[in-house]
């Protein structure tokens, strides 16, 4: 199978995001809808923003609810918060008052903010879902190689990541000064 069938069948393959709670390997892209715009990002025509994948299933790797209830574990959604952190008034804070010291690039948003993400996502974005048995690292690495989503920072030479990576350190800087401000991680 080559790539550019690999692309079709994750377009065909796209729809609304929905809870799903398949529990093994796979692989996701997420695709932004025709009618949206991501402020800064050159996105191709089918809308293909990131591909990823999960080891444990589909619900843990959920970058539209997080299980945990914040970006801090989801990088796609930390690239998509401060992509549009002005535009959605994103309040970046530590993940954790740990964090802050041992994973000083790991960041949430404030619970409003969160929530005004996860909306944003909702109405604006698309995902596909694909269960896969095979080795899931390596058929990640072949699709982000020869796929190109813009947020994926990795594997690829993404002229893009620049911004990416320089809106993200922002939100981590913001961060990190949350605590000389008397605030609590909640």
């Amino acid at each position: 199978m080559d790539i550019s069938s690999v692309r079709a069948a994750l377009n065909k393959a796209k729809g609304p995001w929905y809870p799903k709670d398949h529990q093994g390997p796979g692989f996701y892209a997420i695709f932004l809808k025709s009618s949206s715009q991501l402020p800064g990002i050159d996105v191709p025509r089918d809308g293909l923003l990131y591909i990823g994948k999960t080891e444990k299933g589909f619900s843990a790797r959920d970058h539209f609810q997080p299980s945990c209830g914040h970006s801090g574990h989801c990088t796609a959604r930390r690239s998509l918060g401060a992509l549009l952190s002005e535009q959605l008034d994103l309040k970046p804070k530590p993940r954790s008052r740990r964090s802050i010291y041992s994973r000083k690039s790991h960041f949430r948003f404030d619970a409003a903010g969160e929530k005004r993400l996860s909306e944003w996502m909702q109405g604006q974005l698309y995902i596909a879902r694909v269960p896969f048995e095979g080795n899931v690292s390596a058929a990640e690495a072949m699709l982000i190689e020869g796929l190109r989503p813009p947020l994926n920072l990795t594997i690829w030479d993404n002229p893009q990541a620049g911004l990416v990576k320089r809106l993200r350190r922002q939100c981590s800087d913001q961060a990190r000064s949350f605590f000389s401000r008397g605030a609590r991680v909640a």
